[in-house]
């Protein structure tokens, strides 16, 4: 049976999950034009820019309290600089939950 009796966002069984997926991404931009006697005179002085923006999925499994993530990332809007894509796997053991639950 999918979903948290039937919400179709998590599966059910003996172990409970919180998933969350949303949006990551970023901007970097080089705030000092490149400078240097191994630059040639053209690219003296330039500065470059890049953004990124791509899908974040993540699970908590509260049992071990471990926590999964992906990420990727595809960059866009490249100006001087090369263009790529970011992609990150992760896993965190959570050592202490913040929440205080009621009795």
């Amino acid at each position: 049976m999918l979903g948290q009796q039937g919400d179709g966002w998590r599966k059910s069984g003996p172990i409970p999950m919180i998933m969350n997926v949303g949006v990551a991404g970023y901007a970097q931009f080089k705030v000092t034009g490149d400078s240097g006697s191994d630059i040639p005179p053209s690219l003296q002085g330039l500065k470059d820019r890049v953004f990124a923006l791509g899908p974040e999925f993540n699970i908590y499994v509260p049992q071990p309290r471990l926590t999964f993530l992906v990420r990727y990332e595809p960059e866009f809007a490249a100006r001087n600089r090369t263009q790529g894509q970011t992609v990150v796997f992760s896993i965190a053991w959570v050592a202490k939950s913040l929440i205080r639950h009621q009795p």
